[in-house]
């Protein structure tokens, strides 16, 4: 592959059979059928994600000659569709339909998903799709939602009438009731796909103990733990940023290019 190739940037939308995803493309320019990187964004976030994280990464990976894909789910970012109706079960049908676009462009696709992304891409790695999910990237997994809940039902989230408000936004009970409900470590023994997991030991949102425990849990031999000693839920550090971007390109780059 080229050390540095030109890329085709712009928006578009996915569309589905009554909605449509906003959604930003990265295309390697005279690379023939790149294979195609699908990124996952996290809960409240978008396709742009925490100072421009998803977008580095895209840029990168489509230097080195693959095609990204980045969009928001249903009440997130551009996307239509209100937040106060969002459900994980909702995401899950947003990355099928996304992936699904990614089809048409190389059916060799990689997937990063960061927090509430990390749980959509286990379930995207694990669906009827997997078969074309030929590497994974989890970066501050969400893994098991029952035991963020706990702590976040503790004193993050207030409830009142059939909402809970979680700062500016607010969350139908029943929705937040289908995220709480998901246990990405039921899907461990599922995955077979290579799969890197990046989690920094000082995040304060999603302990790095469950991606210990999904990592163990994994019955594949091509995966790889990277602890990293600072840089909290989204590695805010400049450190800790450039580290997990470089593990998570090299890993892509690795499995959907070499054959």
């Amino acid at each position: 592959m080229p050390f540095s190739v030109t890329c085709e940037e712009e928006p578009f939308w996915i569309e589905g059979d009554d909605y449509k995803l906003a959604a930003f493309k990265h295309i390697p320019c005279n690379v023939e059928n790149p294979p195609v990187v699908l990124m996952l964004h996290g809960f409240t976030g978008n396709k742009i994600e925490d100072r421009r994280l998803f977008v580095n990464i895209a840029r990168e990976l489509c230097a080195q000659g693959l095609a990204v894909i980045r969009f928001d789910y249903r009440g997130h970012g551009e996307s239509p569709g209100s937040f106060e109706d969002f459900t994980l079960s909702q995401a899950f049908e947003d990355a099928d339909l996304a992936a699904r676009y990614a089809l048409a462009i190389n059916d060799r696709i990689g997937v990063v998903g960061l927090s509430l992304g990390g749980a959509v891409a286990i379930h995207l790695a694990t669906s009827s799709l997997k078969d074309f999910i030929r590497c994974v990237v989890l970066l501050s997994p969400a893994i098991d939602f029952r035991e963020i809940c706990m702590r976040l039902r503790a004193g993050i989230l207030s409830e009142t009438s059939d909402f809970a408000y979680l700062g500016p936004q607010r969350i139908r009970l029943k929705g937040l009731s289908n995220i709480c409900s998901f246990n990405g470590l039921e899907y461990a023994v599922q995955m077979s796909a290579p799969t890197l997991i990046i989690h920094a030991k000082d995040d304060s949102v999603v302990p790095y103990a469950q991606s210990t425990k999904f990592f163990k849990a994994l019955h594949i031999q091509d995966k790889e733990l990277i602890l990293l000693e600072e840089g909290g839920h989204v590695f805010s550090t400049y450190e800790s940023r450039r580290s997990a971007i470089k593990q998570c390109t090299s890993w892509l780059i690795r499995h959907l290019t070499e054959r």
